[in-house]
């Protein structure tokens, strides 16, 4: 008797397995990945799903999403490149917590932690000279005050279960192929054709920030939608972007606004050292 390819296997109830499907999908980071992507594409960026990054060791990386921010010259050819590199998380039982200390915002460090193409790195030592321009964004504010560290709170723990550092994982997952995307992804034919600068993001569900009080000697634990990682577990700091899921819509508003900022400096940057990017 020929096979039936098209027959359910016996004892499965196609509604039971949609819920399950759905209950699944549910608990991953897809649906964070889908709304990171209609976010960024309301906001005008180029967005895409499952983005591949080469590493220089010759692995290849997975990005949950990527959005970029690409102004065109006069003459229409491609100025400079600017993008998101994210990673979606979903725990719902387990929030995401920021760990901050005492690291303010520095203009020539933060320039420094961002990652961008060989071509940006001797802006650092010009950097004061767009300083106004800049902390303007939200990216260079100089309020800013840095995590050093983000953990995930599995309120469920059982000793018996071996500790794993997902935080980690996910970050040097993430810091490496933003580095790799902007040292590779502004190259044409072994050539370096644009100035390329990647923010990292990590996209999360639940988003908590814990401060020391030293006077009450206690860990102070409030719910944000925003903060911002100075992470170190890469070969240098890596400034990473984390957001709640509920606050994608007005943060891609903001990062227009902060790439369309710092697209400008990099334009005038160009100019002023005698190449134009794109060219």
């Amino acid at each position: 008797m020929p096979l039936a390819w098209n027959r359910r296997p016996m004892g499965r109830d196609p509604a039971e397995t949609k819920l399950k499907v759905e209950k699944w999908l549910k608990k991953r980071g897809h649906r964070l990945a889908y709304q990171a992507y209609d976010a960024f594409h309301r906001a005008r960026l180029l967005a895409n799903l499952a983005t591949y990054v080469d590493l220089a060791d010759g692995q290849r990386r997975k990005l949950d999403v990527c959005a970029s921010y690409q102004p065109r010259g006069a003459g229409g050819s491609a100025v400079n490149l600017i993008r998101l590199a994210c990673e979606c998380r979903y725990s719902k039982d387990a929030p995401w917590v920021l760990l901050y200390g005492a690291c303010p915002a520095m203009m020539a460090a933060d320039w420094i932690y961002t990652p961008k193409s060989e071509s940006l790195r001797m802006l650092a030592g010009r950097i004061g000279d767009f300083a106004a321009r800049l902390e303007a964004s939200i990216h260079f504010a100089p309020n800013s005050n840095f995590a050093y560290n983000i953990v995930r709170a599995d309120l469920d723990d059982k000793e018996a279960r071996p500790p794993r550092d997902n935080a980690y994982e996910t970050l040097r997952a993430l810091t490496e192929a933003a580095w790799a995307l902007a040292e590779g992804g502004a190259m044409r034919g072994g050539r370096q054709r644009l100035h390329a600068v990647v923010i990292p993001c990590l996209v999360v569900n639940t988003l908590m920030a814990a401060q020391y009080n030293p006077a009450a000697g206690e860990l102070e634990v409030s719910e944000v939608n925003f903060g911002r990682i100075a992470w170190q577990g890469l070969r240098q700091p890596t400034l990473v972007d984390v957001v709640a899921g509920s606050y994608l819509e007005r943060y891609a508003q903001r990062v227009v606004e902060s790439f369309s900022i710092i697209s400008n400096v990099m334009a005038e940057f160009a100019s002023s050292n005698g190449h134009a990017a794109g060219i």
